[in-house]
């Protein structure tokens, strides 16, 4: 009530249902053109990521601007699909693995239902099935990925060749080097978290080794939640081929060792500004754009609230508190 009697004082009704009606609006945008929005905010944090570099041609190696550009571009396309091929290849090596393992597979989830009696299902014939479909459902289609490709390979041709004027776009980049250090740091953890994990894949003679070191740095790449992800990913793979044997266990136990010396000490060290993001804001910004944009929103969660956390102090608004 008092939250109520706050806003009555502070605004009219008039107001209060313009902004409510406004916010409907931008969600259903932000739905309708989640291709368009995805593209743009891609190709910014890699023309982000590589700006550094542009700004070591021109000013340190004295070239040409769109000359550097241009090896930025072609340098950002190579990422781009290097990253899709990867990609691809850990989504066509699990599908291989479950088909191949089917029975295995079946077998498993049978002794498991034996054991956790209050399970009241039955494991039929269909689970690999149902298991390969449920991973189709969250990747794209072909023309999804076709269109995306094209347009971030206009959006990043526009950011690394549009002629930006002072006072004017080039001011909504002044986040830009606090957000490039915050990205390739935790590239470089994410990166390193991966390589540990694949050598004790490696040492354990773990089946999907390299598809999981793909995915233990795609998860790592997400503040907070995808520590536990990357600990929770090998583990499925792990019970089906050793069972709750040693090998499990010094797995689960590395795991979370890893995690746990990168998340808690390294990572604080090499981060030396933090990007004033509470875990609850980020917890929910992680839901909030998830929601509206699946797995690409997960990714974006971040970038896209540091982005919007410099626009509002920009207009010095008090609300921003919220999110510090």
């Amino acid at each position: 009530m008092d939250i109520l009697k706050y806003f009555k004082k502070q605004y009219s009704i008039s107001e209060i249902c313009l902004v409510f009606i406004s916010t409907i609006l931008l969600f259903l945008i932000l739905i309708e053109l989640k291709m368009a929005f995805v593209s743009f905010f891609s190709a910014t944090l890699i023309y982000i990521l590589f700006y550094p570099f542009y700004n070591y041609l021109t000013t340190i190696k004295k070239l040409e601007k769109n000359l550097s550009a241009a090896t930025c571009l072609i340098l950002s396309y190579t990422s781009l699909y290097f990253c899709f091929g990867a990609f691809l290849f850990t989504g066509k090596q699990i599908s291989d693995f479950v088909e191949l393992n089917k029975e295995v597979f079946i077998q498993t989830l049978n002794k498991l239902q034996l054991t956790f009696m209050h399970w009241h299902w039955e494991i039929s014939d269909t689970s690999p099935q149902f298991f390969l479909e449920y991973i189709k459902s969250l990747s794209w289609g072909a023309m999804e990925v076709l269109s995306f490709l094209l347009l971030v390979h206009v959006f990043l041709f526009f950011l690394f060749f549009a002629k930006y004027q002072k006072g004017k776009m080039s001011r909504w980049f002044t986040w830009r080097k606090e957000l490039s250090d915050y990205i390739r740091v935790k590239l470089l953890l994410a990166t390193i978290t991966a390589l540990l994990s694949g050598m004790l894949y490696y040492f354990l003679g773990l089946d999907l080794a390299l598809s999981l070191v793909m995915l233990v740095f795609l998860f790592d790449l997400i503040p907070n939640v995808g520590a536990l992800i990357s600990i929770l990913v090998p583990l499925p793979i792990a019970y089906f081929q050793f069972g709750f044997h040693e090998s499990f266990f010094i797995l689960l136990v590395f795991s979370i060792s890893v995690q746990v010396i990168i998340g808690n000490f390294i990572e604080p060290k090499l981060l030396s500004r933090s990007l004033g993001l509470s875990p609850l804001f980020v917890i929910f910004a992680i839901l909030f754009w998830g929601s509206i944009w699946g797995s690409a929103g997960v990714f974006l969660a971040i970038p896209l609230s540091v982005g919007i956390k410099k626009f509002l102090e920009n207009l010095s608004n008090p609300n921003k508190e919220f999110i510090n």
